[in-house]
């Protein structure tokens, strides 16, 4: 059966669900409302997120190209440390700007890279779980002429050995160039099935395995990206710039596996 995310059947989880989140700056309030048998939880940030209900994924055509093990493919895909574990690990798919890291509004400045509190962290919580992280972001400085597809690959690579070189491993990078207002032709698209909230670069990506699929999840920043995740049927989380990424992933892992258990 199917669970609305932040909500956990009262009866003999709510101990199970205060030991999971009880590592991190997360807490089940003490007189938490109760409605149809249901306990709602809410994290210790400034700002409540909003968590959404999981359905059948939809079904959007993707583009074609997409390539493998740290090639770059022409629809802006990125893939790094791929692996037999593709099919079967959970994944927690991350906005970039906002999310990961702070938005530099167009900026390409690997210089100038500032990572959300957490964010590693976060990062390295996952991997240590069994989790693969996905970036999956619009990029529209690309079809706005701000700058070209491979400024987005070398930012991203600068992002990857910021990450590792803390032990923090981000799985791959995607990215949508595409924007109905492209002041560069070939990236003009009205609708396109990869530019978030369409779910094209999260489909891509999702484990074959029931269960993976089930457990995998995302964060992000905008409303976007949550519609994003409910039409591809996971969970969606939204993070408040400057709050402790770490400790939303760490709810949603939780979230995942009570979920995974019904």
């Amino acid at each position: 059966m199917c669970l609305t995310s932040g909500s956990v059947h009262l009866c003999s989880v709510r101990l199970q669900a205060e030991t999971l989140c009880t590592a991190r700056n997360l807490h089940l309030l003490p007189h938490s409302t109760c409605r149809r048998g249901k306990i709602f939880r809410q994290p210790l940030c400034r700002k409540t997120i909003r968590l959404h209900r999981w359905h059948p994924r939809k079904q959007f055509p993707v583009s074609d190209g997409v390539q493998f093990h740290d090639q770059v493919a022409s629809n802006g895909c990125e893939f790094r440390n791929g692996g037999s574990d593709i099919l079967s690990s959970p994944v927690a798919f991350f906005d970039r700007d906002g999310t990961l890291i702070e938005d530099q509004q167009y900026a390409f400045d690997a210089t100038r890279i500032r990572w959300q509190p957490g964010a590693f962290e976060a990062l390295r919580s996952l991997v240590s779980q069994g989790w693969r992280s996905i970036v999956v972001t619009n990029q529209s400085a690309v079809a706005r002429g701000f700058c070209k597809e491979e400024d987005v690959h070398a930012f991203h690579s600068a992002m990857s050995h910021n990450a590792s070189s803390v032990g923090a491993v981000i799985s791959a990078f995607e990215f949508c160039p595409f924007h109905k207002d492209a002041k560069v032709a070939e990236y003009r698209a009205s609708n396109h099935p990869d530019r978030k909230p369409n779910p094209g670069m999260i489909l891509r990506n999702l484990p074959s395995d029931p269960n993976a699929r089930a457990m995998s999840f995302l964060v992000g920043d905008k409303s976007s990206d949550i519609a994003a995740a409910e039409a591809a049927g996971i969970d969606g989380y939204l993070y408040n710039p400057g709050d402790d990424l770490a400790a939303l992933v760490e709810f949603a892992v939780a979230e995942a596996r009570i979920k995974c258990k019904k």
